[in-house]
């Protein structure tokens, strides 16, 4: 005879429960989210539909975090460098939810977008916004079966603390460069999230898909001249810099552990790495660029 569903899922989350109680707490999370993971239906079809339920239900984004969830941060002790630390934190330690619903999202004026994809099996991102700001929350979902909770990364810009290097900020990791919600807005003619006139830069050359700013601040370390941004959400992010590509290299390298490729003419940029180029003249540039495609 066939045990029924609920019955079924019962028993397995009891025994779940009787083993994990001589455990410790990441071991409980780990039997938690396993039994719901095998047994349970997912929240929704493909990501957009869970996403939608995910951010309106404080029991689903309990229900479908995976534990221990990583909390990343600005480290303001490292001043004037930027740094990021994270921060592993159990079930326990959550409160839900951890995305605002959305009677929260409307009250505080949050806008929440969901990131396309880049590449198949890519981890999903949406990420939350203030418009006229430079408040940005990306939130990483994984998919193991079903679509959970993985991540939530602050990456507010540094300009609201004007003794830290904020352009090291701009470019959240060397695996996903991408500065979400940064760009030059033509009809505005101010950048989407005010950085830049916060910091008393003006454009001096506005084209069909960039505009070009004159800038005296540090970027790795270095003395940066100049930033290129897009003049929409997609498009090419470049930081000039007076200095060798080697020295870019190396400076890059040490304050992020990554080596990143220098362009070679035959060179093939993807969506979201970084890369180095040369441009003559003891000058480099580092660029991202996010294909909208």
């Amino acid at each position: 005879m066939k045990m029924p569903w609920r019955l079924f899922i019962t028993a397995m989350l009891f025994v779940a429960h009787t083993v994990a109680a001589a455990e410790s707490e990441s071991e409980k999370d780990r039997w938690y989210t396993s039994a719901l993971l095998e047994y349970a239906p997912c929240a929704g079809k493909n990501f957009s539909s869970f996403l939608d339920k995910f951010s309106n239900d404080a029991s689903i984004q309990r229900e479908y975090t995976e534990y221990p969830l990583r909390i990343k941060e600005l480290d303001l002790s490292a001043a004037p460098e930027v740094r990021k630390i994270i921060k592993y934190l159990r079930s326990n330690q959550i409160s839900h939810p951890a995305l605002p619903l959305r009677a929260a999202r409307e009250k505080q004026s949050l806008k929440m977008l969901e990131v396309r994809q880049r590449y198949v099996n890519e981890n999903r991102k949406a990420i939350l916004i203030k418009p006229n700001t430079d408040d940005v929350t990306v939130y990483e979902f994984v998919k193991d079966g079903c679509w959970h909770l993985w991540s939530i990364d602050h990456q507010a810009s540094t300009a609201r603390h004007p003794q830290l290097y904020w352009m090291d900020a701009i470019f959240p990791a060397m695996d996903d460069c991408t500065p979400y919600y940064f760009y030059f807005d033509p009809h505005t003619k101010r950048t989407s999230n005010g950085v830049l006139e916060r910091k008393g830069y003006t454009p001096y050359k506005v084209e069909n898909s960039v505009a070009k700013y004159k800038v005296h601040d540090k970027f790795m370390g270095l003395d940066a001249t100049e930033i290129t941004i897009p003049t929409s959400p997609y498009g090419m992010y470049k930081v000039t810099l007076p200095v060798s590509v080697e020295r870019l290299t190396a400076a890059v390298e040490k304050n992020t552990g990554h080596r990143l490729a220098i362009a070679i003419p035959e060179f093939k940029s993807q969506s979201g790495v970084p890369y180095l180029v040369e441009e003559g003249n003891n000058t480099s540039s580092f660029i991202c660029t996010f294909d909208a495609r």
